[in-house]
């Protein structure tokens, strides 16, 4: 499927911070917005390619997810909903800059770009915390 969305947001802090922030699957409820908690499966302890995890979404509901891309400061990427015949991709891109890092997030779900800037500002306050 072909991204659909974008949204971007800059953080004052480094890449590699933001970056270990969002692949800390103990803090998915904190910054969202799929998921309120996650956890490594088939005795994955972090991110790597083709590492799975499961996310549980508020409300009820499990979705099996496939790491892409796990690339420390650079990008975490990440199928979602494995068993659809349309799983969704999400790609987070950090990029340094003079202040501290830019982090974009590209999606092909319906999930709503408040509701990615939502997250994306929960991640800024973290990680500037």
């Amino acid at each position: 499927m072909e991204t659909r969305s974008s949204e971007s947001i800059d953080i004052e802090a480094t890449p590699e911070r933001a970056y270990n922030l969002l692949i800390d699957l103990t803090r998915t409820g904190e910054i969202g917005p799929l998921f309120t908690s996650a956890q490594w499966l088939e005795g994955a302890t972090g991110p790597h390619a083709g590492a799975h995890f499961m996310g549980h979404r508020e409300g009820g509901g499990e979705i099996e997810c496939r790491v892409l891309r796990a690339m420390p400061g650079e990008e975490w990427a990440f199928k979602t909903d494995l068993a659809s015949d349309a799983p969704a991709t999400w790609r987070y891109a950090f990029e340094r800059a003079d202040d501290g890092c830019t982090v974009t997030v590209k999606w092909d779900d319906a999930t709503t770009a408040a509701d990615v800037a939502a997250s994306l500002a929960s991640l800024k306050r973290l990680a500037e915390g």
